[in-house]
């Protein structure tokens, strides 16, 4: 799904508005994905949220904010240890960046951060 969606905005609208959207997404991933699959989920969810390959050094822009939801309701699931890598490098790339925070904003995430 991810890699159909990547860097193609029509088919990104389509998938929100008309399949299923992010929350059945996010419902799917929450109950299939085991421990051994979380590692490279976030990596490709990262992927996913910056429309490319994810680097917080060089590619950290968010290009598909739709995905935070994701990411955040998922961590409730993870281990402890994985829950703050994730934080520690979310919270990185998001000060990084204006309009990070922006879409932080308005996602509600502010204030989690």
């Amino acid at each position: 799904i991810i890699l159909l969606l990547k860097n193609n905005k029509d088919n990104q609208k389509y998938f929100k508005n008309e399949i299923f959207g992010y929350k059945q997404l996010r419902s799917i991933l929450i109950h299939f994905v085991d421990t051994k699959q979380a590692t490279q989920l976030y990596n490709t969810l990262f992927d996913f949220l910056v429309m490319s390959d994810f680097c917080p050094i060089h590619n950290y822009d968010f290009r598909n904010p739709d995905i935070l939801a994701v990411m955040f309701d998922m961590l409730p699931a993870r281990s402890i240890t994985e829950q703050a890598e994730f934080l520690d490098c979310f919270t990185q790339i998001t000060f990084m960046s204006i309009l990070n925070q922006e879409h932080c904003c308005r996602a509600n995430l502010i204030d989690i951060l």
